[in-house]
């Protein structure tokens, strides 16, 4: 057995080096991760640490899954969560409630929101002057 605890996935540790593959090296890119996000490598940091947004926790966690199937099935995909996630749009690993969401497109679109909202708020009271 070679690697660092922590960062084998759950295949290698066992010593079947039969079914290591690509998903192995994510394994350990999610472990990774989680200990840049934490301070600690273990997945349960991730659900204690209430400071890691919850897209970002979802990566990891697709990232480091005990099932090689359930995990990204390679770097790139992975790599395109991430982005997605640093850019405000929706994380694939994670999937958002409504409120989230507004809050994900509000944080993304502040300015024009506002914009639009001055606008109507200024129409109807337009309006509402307007009939005295």
């Amino acid at each position: 057995m070679l690697g660092t605890p922590g960062y084998m996935s759950p295949e290698q540790a066992r010593g079947v080096t039969t079914q290591l593959d690509r998903r192995a090296d994510i394994f350990s890119l999610g472990a990774i991760l989680a200990f840049m996000l934490t301070g600690s490598v273990r997945g349960e940091a991730l659900a204690v640490k209430g400071n890691v947004p919850r897209p970002l926790r979802a990566i990891c966690e697709k990232a480091m899954a005990a099932d090689p199937n359930a995990r990204y099935q390679s770097a790139g995909e992975m790599t395109d969560d991430i982005e997605c996630y640093l850019n405000g749009a929706p994380v694939l690993a994670y999937s958002e409630g409504l409120l989230e969401r507004a809050s994900r497109i509000y944080a993304r679109h502040r300015t024009a929101i506002v914009l639009v909202a001055a606008y109507l708020l200024m129409r109807v009271l337009f309006i509402l002057l307007s009939r005295r």
